[in-house]
């Protein structure tokens, strides 16, 4: 009975982290082009799996979960440590909180970009 439940255990947790793991690939490929602001200020492209442009200034990306991790990588070699927001992503909106940490290059906002 024992290895029954610890089967099931194992099989629900594998489960998760596959449907996880699904759902992060799939935003990924979702996030990939150009995102422009709604208010016309900003325009990110996301060009790889690791970087996107932000009106010409490098950054670098990780997505994890529902969280954005962002740290500058730009032409200015301001050294700042990375900062993690929380994002959605649903078809062509892209919304990402700023709010909670300051991020080089943002304001402490939530933002709304519309793919391009």
């Amino acid at each position: 009975m024992k290895k029954i439940k610890f089967l099931v255990f194992v099989l629900l947790v594998t489960s998760i982290t596959l449907i996880s793991c699904e759902s992060e690939n799939i935003n990924q490929l979702n996030i990939m082009g150009k995102w422009i602001s709604t208010d016309k200020n900003d325009t990110l492209n996301f060009v790889d799996n690791n970087n996107f442009y932000k009106n010409g200034d490098n950054f670098n990306y990780r997505l994890d979960g529902d969280l954005i991790e962002v740290k500058y990588n730009g032409k200015l070699f301001v050294l700042v440590n990375p900062t993690k927001h929380r994002y959605s992503l649903d078809d062509n909106v892209l919304i990402i909180d700023f709010s909670n940490e300051i991020c080089y290059g943002f304001d402490l906002q939530k933002v709304t970009y519309i793919k391009k």
